[in-house]
């Protein structure tokens, strides 16, 4: 592992301060407790011997060997371990981190089981502590049953809905039919005033016919009568024949009195009255003729029964023709009381339904019910605990049988996914620290392994300021001492299961402060909000 500057300057002071090694014959000046010399020389020794030549020149060489070693080790060792010190920041004040995640109930209630223990592992979803749910499990009961009530309620709702609308179809089948009863009654109506109007005409050309025949008895009678009357020259023959004539003429006569009065009595007229026109006929006959009445009364039923006003019927043939061409289907069958009285039971289950187009299934009987048995639910899970991250276990506080309350600490998960170093650089080595940088890290519990990170992100104020009591220094009695701030280093491989590093472990992070800074927010200190951490 390179030193530290620290290391060095610790090293140079201790070589400085060390007491010199006496050489024979020569005076020292070692200092005594006030640090000055005592001004006495060594003891003196006994001469030595002079060396020989050959014993020199190998002490000599041996010197020089181990002199060429060292340098030679200096160069080699000593030069990139100088280099690494000047490209790298490094620091001892640091330690792994994580975040912690506090379990607690949502509910209160009496706990039944507690399935895990200080220091298991468990995964997202595992069952943890469970609490008692008797209560929870009837109140989910209920709510369901609730529930098949509100949707036994809506579909009786929906059969009324469905017979409603049968019931409209048919009252609108109805009242088509009825309209077009009115149009055949009306038409039959035309019909019987043509042949009113046809009789009507066919009497004055009857009584026309009679007085023809009438004129032709008339001419056959005096015939007769000259004939009669004549002194001679007429024969027996001839009588006869204008005889026969004048029979004939009576029976037209009476032929054609027999089709007046037949063509009276189909218009309803009655006999002949004496002195009285034969051919008359009153201008209301076709209103009150016996068919007409008839067609009137079978419109007046079909036009009460599609809700027109009886004042409708008492109008002019003419104008009754007007109001019937007038109507539509459409409007003739909306008017119509059945219908109207369908419609209106359509719209009353529609309404008891959400409305036209609304959907049974969210009927707000329906819907309140469910959300019902949802919360019901919901309630009922929160009995059972679960693992919401991957961790270990920590600090249970919890055992079967304790009663605990909502937001109560029952036990702590350390996530080992999500871990992190909080590196505690002096303020002196902040100057050449930024985002992105790479990290070589050293944990204590793993030597010889080294780990990889990059920094992360500054805190924004040292420790000494974030701390609960901060320091005053107005009193006048200041002491400058080098702070500290918290450097976030997040690693770049993952978390390894088999040399994890747990929260807590002591780390020595190495910055590679020449290294070209990558990642989000690379060459900064303070991260906008623009940047992302991954």
């Amino acid at each position: 592992m390179p030193m530290s500057n620290e290391e060095i300057q610790t090293e140079a002071v201790a070589m400085s301060t060390a007491t010199p090694i006496p050489v024979p014959g020569v005076i020292t000046d070692a200092p005594n407790g006030n640090g000055k010399g005592n001004g006495q020389s060594a003891p003196p020794t006994a001469p030595a011997e002079p060396e020989k030549p050959r014993a020199k020149f190998r002490k000599r060489l041996v010197v020089g060997v181990i002199l060429l070693i060292a340098a030679v080790i200096g160069v080699f060792k000593g030069v990139p371990e100088l280099v690494y010190m000047l490209n790298h920041v490094s620091t001892d004040d640091a330690a792994v981190n994580s975040h912690l995640t506090y379990l607690s109930p949502r509910i209160d209630g009496v706990v039944t089981n507690v399935l895990v223990d200080d220091d298991q592992f468990v995964t997202a979803g595992t069952p943890l502590v469970q609490l008692d749910d008797t209560r929870y499990r009837l109140l989910v009961e209920q709510k369901q049953a609730a529930l098949d009530l509100a949707r036994t309620d809506v579909a009786q709702k929906v059969a009324a809905l469905a017979e409603a609308r049968a019931e409209l179809a048919q009252a609108r089948d109805q009242a088509q039919s009825q309209l077009a009863a009115m149009h055949g009654a009306w038409y039959l109506a035309s019909s019987v005033l043509d042949l009113v109007h046809y009789e009507s005409a066919g009497l004055k050309a009857e009584v026309d016919n009679l007085k023809q025949q009438q004129a032709n008895l008339k001419l056959a009678q005096t015939e007769l009568k000259n004939a009669q009357a004549a002194p001679a020259g007429i024969s027996t023959e001839e009588i006869e024949q204008r005889q026969e004539a004048v029979e004939a003429a009576e029976d037209q006569v009476e032929s054609a009195q027999a089709s007046i009065e037949q063509t009276r009595a189909l218009l309803e007229l009655g006999p002949v009255v004496p002195g009285q026109d034969p051919a008359l006929v009153p201008a209301d006959l076709p209103s009150r003729f016996a068919a007409t009445q008839y067609v009137l009364s079978s419109l007046q039923q079909d036009a009460s029964q599609l809700g027109f006003s009886p004042k409708v019927i008492s109008q002019t043939l003419d104008e009754i023709q007007n109001t019937i061409l007038k109507l539509t289907t459409e409007d003739a069958i909306a008017n119509s009381p059945a219908v109207r009285v369908a419609a209106a039971r359509v719209a009353q289950a529609e309404a008891a339904l959400g409305g036209p187009g609304a959907n049974p299934a969210d009927h707000p009987e329906i819907v309140e019910a469910e959300k019902e048995l949802q919360d019901a639910e919901l309630q009922l899970s929160y009995t059972m605990i679960r693992a919401p991250i991957t961790g270990y276990v920590n600090r249970r506080s919890v055992n079967p049988g304790t009663h605990v309350e909502a937001g109560q600490d029952l036990l702590v998960l350390r996530s080992l996914n999500d871990v992190w170093i909080d590196a505690n650089f002096k303020e002196t080595q902040l100057g050449s620290l930024r985002v992105g940088q790479p990290v070589d890290i050293f944990v204590d519990a793993y030597p010889g392994h080294i780990f990889h990170g990059r920094v992360a992100g500054f805190s924004p104020g040292t420790g000494s300021v974030e701390s609960l009591l901060p320091p005053e220094n107005a009193t006048g009695n200041y002491v400058k001492v080098v702070q500290r701030l918290t450097v976030r280093i997040d690693l770049t491989d993952p978390n390894s299961p088999k040399m994890p590093l747990l929260a807590g472990l002591s780390v020595e992070p190495d910055v590679d402060i020449k290294a070209a800074p990558t990642g989000p927010g690379a060459g900064l200190r303070l991260l906008p909000a623009s940047v992302q951490m991954p």
